[in-house]
């Protein structure tokens, strides 16, 4: 999930808040964990059934998204478009990764 965080501060000398800029933030929609932008994500788009309209949503592994999708209210869902498997990815989100958390589940 993205969101968009005040990026806040308070002044280490005189504990005052220092305005800060929004900024856009990267989130695992299973576990909340902070995903950097600038990394490897894997990117979901769930359609609706009778819609056109699609949800997004972030994962920091595979073992998430499938733990995600399996408590997923199917019967609303049309398809799922799910990202390229690749080896070329952080630790979780490889190919082999793919394959052991399909097994594993």
């Amino acid at each position: 999930m993205r969101k968009e965080v005040d990026d806040r501060r308070m002044c280490p000398t005189c504990g005052r808040i220092i305005p800060g800029e929004i900024v856009q933030r990267c989130f695992c929609d299973y576990c909340g964990k902070e995903i950097n932008l600038q990394e490897h994500m894997l990117n979901v788009s769930v359609f609706d059934k009778g819609s056109h309209e699609s949800t997004h949503k972030d994962y920091c592994c595979w073992i998430h998204l499938l733990e995600d999708m399996a408590i997923m209210d199917t019967e609303n869902v049309d398809f799922i478009s799910l990202p390229y498997l690749t080896e070329d990815a952080p630790a979780g989100q490889t190919t082999r990764d793919f394959w052991r958390a399909v097994c594993e589940y």
